[in-house]
């Protein structure tokens, strides 16, 4: 990796203390005047295995859904998270798709006529709740789109009292330029709860980096170059954010786009 590729790198993940928070003002009139991707409807279902069922019996899920969405020639982007670095409560798994809203209906009509098979044996493994978020894309590398495993960082946050969003929101436009100016090999992206979440924070910090690689020298600049120090510094300035967790995303289902 170029010098200025793990630079950026790097302070891409201090930096997510403010990213998060910046892509908020979407729901701003301040925003708005900005140009911007539209956000896309986030699809997650939120599973706890059940008693005497593993992580395997989890991602053995994964292909069957994929062949279920490949017959019904359905062309959502959809993903698997499996945990990688997380402890403590909360989904042992979890399933997101993303596509149009205007999608929806077509999504669930779908998986209601025809998967019975397949949500019969989801719910033989595990128990599953959903959500419906929504999800704008800041950055996003053309290496991701033949990669088929990666590691997604997670966080919830919550803006600090008294920051506008629209000065957050300059800050998360500049770190887009620079991580795309340092061909950083993963995506940045923000998720907003808007339905059936049961998380307090505003939003989530969704960050997704393309191989283990990546994922050790983003490490590595936090923990051996200080990165902890400005992280910690714009978290008291910025937003306030939960320790992040790393999950490994299977692609399970692409469309066309992806």
């Amino acid at each position: 990796m170029k010098i200025n590729t793990l630079f950026n790198a790097g302070m891409f993940f201090v930096a997510l203390f403010l990213l998060p928070s910046s892509l908020m003002a979407a729901h701003h009139e301040e925003a708005e005047a900005e140009p911007q991707q539209q956000a896309v409807a986030q699809l997650l279902t939120f599973c706890r295995l059940n008693e005497g069922k593993t992580m395997q019996d989890a991602q053995a899920l994964g292909p069957m859904w994929g062949r279920f969405f490949k017959k019904q020639d359905m062309q959502q982007l959809a993903v698997l998270g499996t945990p990688m670095f997380r402890t403590g409560e909360g989904s042992d798994f979890f399933f997101m798709n993303f596509l149009p809203f205007n999608g929806i209906n077509d999504f669930y009509g779908t998986i209601q006529s025809k998967a019975a098979k397949e949500m019969a044996a989801t719910s033989e493994v595990a128990t599953c709740s959903r959500a419906l978020n929504n999800y704008r894309s800041l950055y996003y590398s053309p290496t991701m789109r033949e990669n088929d495993v990666a590691y997604m960082h997670l966080s919830t946050c919550t803006r600090n009292d008294g920051v506008e969003w629209s000065s957050i929101m300059e800050q998360a436009q500049g770190m887009a330029a620079r991580l795309k100016e340092g061909e950083f090999k993963g995506l940045l992206g923000i998720s907003f709860p808007q339905y059936g979440s049961q998380m307090e924070a505003e939003f989530i910090r969704f960050v997704v980096m393309e191989d283990l690689n990546v994922l050790g020298q983003v490490a590595d600049y936090y923990a051996n170059q200080r990165g902890w120090e400005q992280a910690e510094n714009y978290g008291k300035t910025h937003a306030q954010c939960s320790r992040p967790t790393i999950w490994t995303g299977t692609t399970i289902n692409r469309s066309r786009a992806n």
